[in-house]
């Protein structure tokens, strides 16, 4: 029965003429992938093809069985009745399917002001395909404790890595350290995976992401996972090696790919070593993650100072370090040697990703040289630019209540 059924069916052709079909939209899918990937356009373009095609099937099914036999065949009842409804249903199903998702460009082009008072366009992702990620800490599994501010110091190699990227939002700020602060891990290590995904899904964070570390020999190892937050699902769990925190850079390029940001992006995207961003001196960053671990452990600035102190005295051109003394003067009430630290941030700050940059020229304009001008200009922008990042929304709201425009400012 079922070979006479084949038999009959190879006559029609309708294997011959489905496997033609299923070819044709493997190559139309293909084809909307690489323009998906050329001209930065939605991924949802991508399933929406692979739908379409699957379900014009049953046409191409009654299509191949009235008309695959040689010779002329008249067009059936049911063809004429059958095709068109499954094109109101597969219409029907894709409208469904895909009304509320953005099937245009992924980008947009803003026109911001610059600090100066000219203007600059720039373009941007748009805000539904930004991807977010919060990166929690590193357990030490070597057993020496002298290899543990790296727990610390990984994370921060991570996040300021990955915040180069204007497709990320990195998640991080006084919230979040508040949080870690509350449920008795400020370093963000030892945590299930269930209590990092609570605290992930408080801050609006897509994906987080958490690993742990050892030494071999000389040979940093480092075990990284990342997880989906809604679903609490493991995207992926990935070994890496080196001499170095330097094995950041790898660590940021596949975690990028993972989460989803387009390939060709990663390709041109300006990618900067870990190194260049801190410092490529080992004791340098050793002093400027100690520095972090005293503000977020103890509270201690004086310490902190002393720990930056120490850091720029090694590498005076580590602007992160530079940049986080001058805000630890700030706090301590020494101005003028604020300044100074300030200045060689300045300097440097071609070396910082974009967002850090905004933030050490408001610090500059708030605290060091006052500008209203520029600072409210500087706030405009950042927020722009990183429509996700709640920190910069609360400093332009700063920023326009200082001006008397409440309606904006509670808009913000």
């Amino acid at each position: 029965m079922a070979f006479a059924l084949f038999s009959h069916l190879m006559e029609r052709r309708v294997p011959h003429i489905l496997g033609l079909y299923l070819a044709a939209s493997w190559i139309v899918v293909e084809f909307v992938n690489l323009l998906v990937d050329r001209f930065a356009l939605s991924p949802h373009l991508i399933g929406l093809s692979m739908v379409g095609c699957g379900l014009l099937i049953p046409s191409v099914l009654m299509l191949a069985y009235n008309h695959g036999k040689p010779g002329r065949q008249d067009w059936s009842a049911a063809e004429k009745v059958g095709i068109p409804l499954n094109f109101l249903v597969a219409a029907a199903i894709v409208v469904v399917v895909f009304s509320d998702r953005p099937l245009g460009a992924t980008t947009t082009t803003l026109t911001l002001q610059t600090e100066e008072g000219g203007t600059v366009e720039r373009v941007v992702p748009k805000s539904e395909f930004r991807k977010s990620v919060l990166v929690f800490g590193f357990e030490n599994q070597s057993g020496d404790s002298t290899f543990a501010w790296l727990q610390l110091g990984i994370r921060l190699g991570l996040i300021i890595d990955l915040q180069q990227d204007i497709y990320l939002q990195v998640g991080g700020g006084e919230e979040l350290q508040a949080s870690l602060q509350r449920v008795g891990h400020p370093l963000a290590v030892g945590m299930s995976v269930p209590l990092m995904a609570n605290i992930a899904r408080e801050q609006h964070q897509d994906y987080f992401t958490f690993g742990s570390y050892t030494h071999e020999g000389d040979e940093l190892v480092v075990d990284v996972s990342l997880y989906e937050t809604r679903r609490q699902r493991r995207v992926s769990e990935r070994t890496y090696t080196g001499k170095d925190i330097g094995l950041v850079d790898a660590m940021t390029v596949q975690l990028r790919r993972d989460v989803g940001v387009p390939e060709r992006h990663i390709e041109e995207t300006k990618d900067l070593p870990v190194a260049d961003i801190l410092t490529r001196d080992p004791e340098a960053l050793k002093y400027l993650v100690l520095a972090f671990n005293e503000t977020i452990t103890t509270n201690d600035w004086v310490a902190a100072r002393d720990y930056l102190e120490r850091s720029v005295a090694v590498d005076p051109t580590a602007v992160f370090a530079q940049y986080y003394l001058a805000v630890t003067y700030l706090i301590l009430n020494e101005a003028e040697k604020a300044d100074s630290a300030a200045e060689m941030a300045l300097r440097y700050l071609y070396k910082l990703p974009e967002s850090w940059q905004y933030d050490v020229r408001y610090v500059y304009y708030e605290a060091i040289r006052p500008d209203p001008v520029r600072r409210f200009r500087i706030a405009e922008a950042r927020a722009r630019l990183f429509p996700e990042d709640v920190q910069g929304h609360a400093t332009l709201a700063r920023e326009y209540r200082q001006r008397n425009e409440i309606d904006k400012a509670i808009a913000e």
